[in-house]
């Protein structure tokens, strides 16, 4: 079983949308061709946000955009690779959802990939618990151009965890956290998880726990994506619980 197989939902369940993404933080779909059933799609379980590439929608088409890059829209409106990311992290509510879609796949390239930031912490308290703790400080990183300062690892209430994080020259790191900074880098490496995504295929991502990025490509590519917050009734938690045991695939140790 591929791992796109292994993270399908039916995208016309969205109750069995809802359990999958409060289980494990990550579902993948099929069968969604445009922007109108994306939205569809979304807003079963979550509300929309609008955001400064979206549209009136709330959608934001992702496609090489030279105007946009140079207007600092950023590197994902070019043909480089993204780093896994999650979204919004300089915000300091950042979105807790975010739903991607294939419209059309690069014919080279733009593999998407994803890594479980619950399967991270968890090789870090394992590995070098120390850096776990120091990423968890509130004031270990600062992210994008207004320097918000945040913890990598938030701790929450009853046990969860929320993860943010980004790697570009957004993020300043605090002296005393580099070293940890640079474990968590390579153990982000151990636990990628890739999709070469069709047309109508996609995912939808719990944005405190999961990151997301793609690989570089070739010709011309496009993807829309929705960012929002679960509806009130499908209570969602945010992150991860931080004794969390269960495992997902394609993950390293």
């Amino acid at each position: 079983m591929s791992e796109f197989e292994h993270f399908y939902v039916d995208h016309q369940q969205p109750a069995a949308v809802v359990e999958a993404l409060r289980d494990r933080g990550i579902v993948t779909f099929a069968g969604i061709a445009d922007r109108t059933q994306l939205t569809r799609f979304a807003s079963a379980f979550m509300i929309s946000r609008g955001h400064r590439d979206a549209d009136a929608d709330h959608v934001t088409g992702i496609r090489p955009d030279e105007d946009l890059v140079q207007r600092a829209a950023g590197v994902g409106f070019s043909r480089a690779a993204v780093r896994p990311h999650t979204e919004g992290s300089s915000l300091p509510n950042p979105p807790h959802l975010l739903a991607l879609a294939c419209v059309s796949p690069a014919p080279i390239g733009g593999t998407t990939v994803v890594i479980d930031g619950a399967a991270v912490y968890r090789h870090l308290q394992t590995h070098d618990p120390q850096a776990a703790e120091t990423l968890s400080q509130p004031e270990a990183v600062r992210f994008g151009a207004g320097a918000l300062p945040a913890a990598t690892f938030e701790l929450l209430a009853r046990d969860h965890v929320a993860m943010r994080y980004r790697a570009d020259d957004l993020v300043e790191v605090a002296s005393d956290a580099r070293r940890a900074w640079e474990s968590l880098r390579e153990a982000l490496l151990e636990h990628q998880i890739r999709f070469k995504l069709c047309a109508g295929q996609g995912l939808v991502l719990d944005n405190t726990r999961w990151l997301h990025g793609r690989a570089a490509f070739e010709g011309d590519r496009l993807f829309n994506r929705v960012v929002g917050d679960p509806r009130s009734e499908a209570r969602l938690p945010i992150g991860f619980t931080k004794n969390e045991t269960r495992s997902t695939i394609g993950t390293g140790g």
